[in-house]
């Protein structure tokens, strides 16, 4: 993994999108960990990797939804940036919990370009 670009875990439970989300933001440039759910989103942070940025489905099956897992991450790393993704209407993903101000949010189906922007922005390039 290279040190010097920013890392981003993608969490995402259906494996076709998160295979290939994982080479899309690959080929940005950025160094990419993948988790399907919660639990192993948790994991990677707790073996110490280095997470600058969540990007995480809202709703997932089981455990916490994308809400709650950017709230416990960031308790614990408070500048970690996070870009929600959702395939849900607003009014599905508003009964998961009340996103933070200025949230970042993509509603799929997105295409590459829009993929580019956020994470672009996300890391204020």
């Amino acid at each position: 993994m290279d040190t010097d670009r920013n890392t981003v875990l993608l969490v995402e439970d259906d494996p076709d999108v998160r295979d290939a989300l994982r080479d899309q933001i690959a080929g940005l440039g950025y160094n990419v960990l993948v988790a399907s759910d919660d639990r192993e989103a948790l994991s990677q942070f707790e073996h110490g990797q280095r997470i600058d940025l969540l990007f995480t489905d809202i709703v997932m099956p089981g455990g916490l939804n994308g809400l709650e897992l950017a709230r416990q991450l960031r308790g614990r790393l408070p500048t970690l940036n996070v870009i929600y993704t959702t395939g849900y209407s607003d009014e599905i993903v508003a009964q998961t919990g009340q996103l933070e101000d200025g949230a970042r949010v993509l509603h799929k189906p997105y295409d590459g370009d829009t993929l580019s922007e956020a994470l672009s922005r996300s890391f204020g390039h």
